[in-house]
């Protein structure tokens, strides 16, 4: 590989697509910004048109394309013929290049963690998902099948949960809380009966995720019901995470998990500390990421090439604080 003078990272999904391109040091040269690649929401003469925009904006910083290695990670990849058809469209843009992989956006999640070294990644957003990889190259996905099967332990599920217990209070059934002014106060309504039609007639997956906020904040205020709903979306992370670990047979070794997510905030990861407590992950293995997810792109454009991503970038302060 020592004809190979760059390496570039894509991360792609469905909102926007980054790039970043590198030497064999581990120095940032430059980046690319262009529109969205999820093909679940395009198609693929559209992302053919954003790949061209990445690879122009690239361009001056690549000595020669046809010593460069492109890592591509892109969101919604993971049925074989959508995968297959959104690599002929990376072949056709980058046919000039040494090696070209591609694969789906979890890869860069995990990797701005683990720098492509084993490990798990629990991502809690609006939706939720724990993915990852194990010593081998083995596999292992936990969840992520949609608000209404699944987003345990997400904004989404610990916003519904926190506004089911703003029901049951009304009703009688549960403890009288201070989320209910809050639900009250945060969406300009009387009785928490205004609440159903008012969540119904908005995206209920964004309306409820927004609640979180209001969650934290009667938990940080010792609210009681508030701060047993962070416990049981804790419990339900744990869990996964468990279950992942397990299934890669990492349980015992002291690999990162990483927390990925704005659901991510110190109550509910103090939670999950709790819950994993007496189990082999101690505390330490809890990571945040250090970079974002298109460093971890860079990170497997590395490992492909056979490189060391971890000693190129992990030390990297410039990698680090910029990205």
């Amino acid at each position: 590989m020592k004809d190979v003078t760059t390496f570039i990272g894509i991360d792609g999904g469905g909102t926007k697509t980054s790039a970043v391109v590198a030497n064999e040091r581990g120095t940032i040269l430059g980046e690319a910004t262009a529109g969205p690649s999820n093909p679940n929401g395009s198609d693929m003469e559209r992302i053919g048109d954003v790949f061209r925009s990445v690879k122009r904006q690239l361009t001056p910083y690549v000595g020669h394309w046809k010593h460069a290695v492109v890592f591509a990670g892109i969101a919604g990849v993971s049925h074989r013929d959508v995968h297959d058809a959104l690599r002929r469209c990376l072949q056709n843009v980058f046919s000039d290049v040494q090696k070209l992989t591609l694969d789906h956006d979890g890869m860069n999640a995990l990797a701005s963690v683990t720098y492509g070294e084993p490990g798990v990644i629990q991502i809690a957003g609006t939706g939720s998902l724990t993915f990852g990889v194990g010593k081998q190259g083995t596999r292992c996905r936990i969840g992520g099948w949609g608000y209404l099967l699944g987003d345990e332990g997400s904004g989404f599920d610990l916003g519904r949960r926190a506004l089911i217990q703003v029901m049951k209070a009304y009703d009688g059934r549960g403890r009288p809380t201070v989320l209910t002014d809050l639900a009250l106060k945060k969406w300009g309504l009387e009785s928490p009966e205004d609440v159903i039609p008012y969540v119904y007639r908005h995206d209920v997956r964004r309306i409820l995720a927004s609640f979180t906020y209001e969650l934290f904040q009667a938990a940080e205020n010792d609210d009681t019901v508030a701060r047993s709903v962070i416990e049981e979306a804790a419990e339900e992370l744990a869990l996964s995470i468990l279950t992942a670990l397990e299934s890669l047979d990492l349980l015992d070794e002291p690999v990162p998990v990483g927390l990925i997510g704005g659901a991510f905030q110190p109550l509910l990861i103090r939670a999950l500390e709790k819950k994993l407590s007496g189990t082999a992950v101690h505390p330490s293995r809890l990571l945040r990421p250090q970079v974002k997810p298109v460093v971890g792109a860079l990170a497997w454009a590395y490992k492909s090439a056979g490189m060391d991503p971890k000693l190129l970038l992990g030390k990297n302060e410039d990698c680090r604080t910029a990205y």
